[in-house]
């Protein structure tokens, strides 16, 4: 019977969002996904300014500990392989602030 009751997998939603992204939205967005409002029934958010991965590209052994969220694990961003850098410095990024009736903006483009 326990099998019939929750989610036995999940469909990760891999999102970044800014260094700086304020605490009091990542509050509220955090609340709005574990209430339907996002989408996905797993997230994996990476906090990380494109400058700071691209930097990370170029000077490994400076940004060493520079993690990031994928599919539900972590992974050291410098020694990942470079197709994962690329994925990442691409990925959609959520802008700070409250949504409006067509949700959050998250931006697929440039950070």
């Amino acid at each position: 019977d326990a099998v019939e009751y929750g989610m036995a997998d999940a469909a990760p939603v891999d999102l970044t969002i800014a260094e700086d992204f304020p605490l009091e939205d990542l509050r509220h967005f955090i609340k709005d996904f574990a209430a339907g409002w996002v989408g996905g029934n797993l997230i994996t958010l990476t906090c990380a300014d494109l400058k700071t991965l691209q930097a990370a590209s170029k000077d490994p052994e400076k940004y060493g500990l520079v993690r990031v969220r994928m599919g539900g694990w972590t992974e050291f961003y410098p020694t990942s392989f470079p197709e994962h850098q690329d994925h990442h410095q691409r990925r959609p990024m959520v802008k700070p602030g409250r949504p409006d009736d067509k949700g959050y903006e998250i931006q697929n483009d440039d950070f």
